[in-house]
């Protein structure tokens, strides 16, 4: 698992949670892809894979605003200008990767099923629910139980392969449209 997950994250021990041992992954891409994983899981619960339309405007903003906080602060960590501790990496990490979750969900729909159907996160109890599950994870997480290791584990790596394969299908799925719509343009 380990060196599975050094393909997409240094691991870094002094960036890396310790829950009796190091988890596979540093901090952040712990949160991005634990957030990731069950802001999906939330919306499939929630939703029974009906959403097909991003979120509403003002969970759209919120969203690109955690993502741009995010990215933010890596770039100013990997410049050395400011070093984040473990709980904050982690944190923006989470709402960072339910964020992309939150937009990728409905585009993984749409992609499959073509219709358009209800809208994704709308309702502020529907996003405070989900950020509950989150602050839950974060105390789990804060209270050092090594009890807490091998769930974390599991929901990071389930987020690394469910993302990419997300991603992957949906490119797979343009891409045969693409050739479908050339072959019956010339037909």
């Amino acid at each position: 698992m380990y060196q599975f997950c050094a393909l997409i994250c240094h691991q870094v021990p002094d960036r890396t949670i310790y829950l009796g041992r190091y988890l596979p992954l540093c901090a952040r891409c712990t949160g991005i892809y634990t957030g990731f994983f069950l802001s999906i899981v939330y919306q499939v619960a929630l939703f029974q894979s009906r959403i097909r339309k991003l979120p509403s405007l003002k969970f759209s903003v919120l969203s690109i605003f955690f993502l741009t906080v995010l990215i933010l602060e890596s770039i100013i960590s990997f410049f050395g200008l400011w070093s984040a501790s473990l709980n904050i990496r982690l944190i923006l990490g989470l709402l960072g990767g339910s964020s992309i979750g939150l937009f990728l969900f409905p585009v993984f729909n749409f992609s499959l099923f073509h219709k358009n159907a209800g809208m994704g996160i709308s309702r502020w109890k529907e996003h405070l629910l989900l950020m509950l599950l989150l602050g839950l994870l974060v105390i789990a997480v804060l209270s050092g139980q090594p009890i807490f290791y091998f769930p974390l584990s599991v929901f990071s790596m389930a987020g690394v392969l469910l993302l990419f394969s997300m991603i992957g299908l949906v490119m797979i799925l343009c891409i045969i449209k693409s050739i479908h719509r050339n072959f019956t343009d010339r037909s």
